[in-house]
């Protein structure tokens, strides 16, 4: 990160702020050096770099060591308004492992040959692929009707804003997870996602009583809502290129001003996919 972004956020926050340097996130293992698409379909190394290092090395930084949780929010996602009550002290209360904020659906390109890999781990382990409620949702072709049978309908849990419990995340059976599908190239070959390994994961080894549904004010690329603490505001912006503003229903400018109004969804598919059924 640039000195001036640095100081831009250091200058934002009356808080204390700590900036970690991750060295070798980028680092291509030698066995597959020649064999890696520079530009995969617009993902850069930097890219999947980032989502092999938040898939596992994240949880076992150094400088994670000294915290319970963390908090991640990507770089493009905001809150619109204030955030009223603290959702760390709501998931410690509540023994939650994991909080998430939408559902959606990754592309296919996206998770080229990711279940197969899967699915091998699971079979050398022997571990029954529907053997939980969340894993028989992900896996059920019924769902989504576009899927074959018994494969992962590519349904999952968005990370752009996640709090995960690190001590979960820190586990030699999560980290073995990990270390597997790294094993294979996947992240630097096809880009598989961070948000993936963590659902599979999640459905694998965590009951839904352990999740976690925050519904905090967000806002992210085209989508953002004000959460249930500020069920009168709406998200609005004055243009596609300005960021989202909650305010009151009778305050929000008429369409006819050129401002854009939210819908207040920010998945594309209804958690009860994951949740829903038996």
């Amino acid at each position: 990160m640039a000195a001036a972004s640095r100081q831009r956020i250091l200058e934002a926050s009356p808080n204390r702020i700590w900036f970690a340097m991750v060295e070798d996130y980028t680092a291509v293992p030698a066995y597959l050096q020649g064999r890696l698409e520079l530009d995969l379909g617009g993902y850069a190394l930097g890219y999947r770099g980032m989502c092999k290092f938040r898939s596992g090395p994240m949880f076992t930084q150094p400088v994670m060591r000294h915290f319970d949780y963390a908090w991640t929010l990507d770089t493009d996602g905001y809150f619109p308004t204030d955030i009223m009550t603290d959702p760390f002290e709501r998931m410690h209360s509540g023994g939650f492992v994991y909080a998430y904020s939408h559902v959606s659906r990754d592309q296919a390109s996206a998770v080229q040959h990711f279940w197969e890999f899967c699915r091998l781990y699971l079979e050398s382990k022997g571990i029954d692929p529907k053997g939980t409620k969340m894993m028989r949702r992900l896996t059920d072709a019924l769902l989504l009707r576009d899927t074959y049978w018994h494969e992962w309908n590519r349904v999952l849990f968005m990370n752009d804003i996640e709090i995960t419990r690190l001590d979960w995340f820190r586990s030699d059976r999560y980290q073995d997870f990990f270390k597997f599908l790294d094993s294979v190239g996947g992240f630097w070959l096809y880009r598989w996602g961070d948000h993936a390994v963590r659902t599979i994961a999640i459905a694998l080894w965590l009951d839904p009583s352990q999740l976690m549904s925050m519904h905090v004010p967000y806002g992210h690329q085209n989508t953002c809502r004000c959460g249930e603490e500020h069920p009168d505001e709406v998200c609005v912006r004055s243009s596609p290129e300005s960021w989202w503003q909650c305010m009151h229903r009778s305050l929000a400018p008429a369409r006819a001003s050129g401002a854009e109004e939210a819908s207040g969804d920010v998945g594309t598919v209804h958690e009860s996919v994951i949740f829903g059924g038996d």
